[in-house]
């Protein structure tokens, strides 16, 4: 199996929509975070109160170490 190669990517508005479902009268974290341009600077979005950054990780040793299947790497 080979292994995929990964690179940073940096969603947009439009990306991050197509992730959420809304619904009347709940709020998620995705209509409420802020996103980044692919040429962020962290010194500005800290000034500008950003303060925690999600971050995906594609990985699967735990799934496997408990005698799982693997496959999550496929996931974000």
């Amino acid at each position: 199996m080979s292994n995929p190669s990964y690179a940073f990517t940096v969603f947009t508005a439009d990306e991050r929509d197509t992730l959420l479902q809304l619904r009347a009268g709940e709020v998620r974290l995705g209509e409420r975070m802020g996103l980044l341009t692919p040429a962020f600077d962290l010194d500005e979005a800290y000034q500008q109160g950003y303060r925690y950054a999600l971050l995906g990780v594609p990985e699967d040793i735990g799934p496997r170490a408990n005698l799982g299947l693997g496959g999550a790497t496929l996931a974000w």
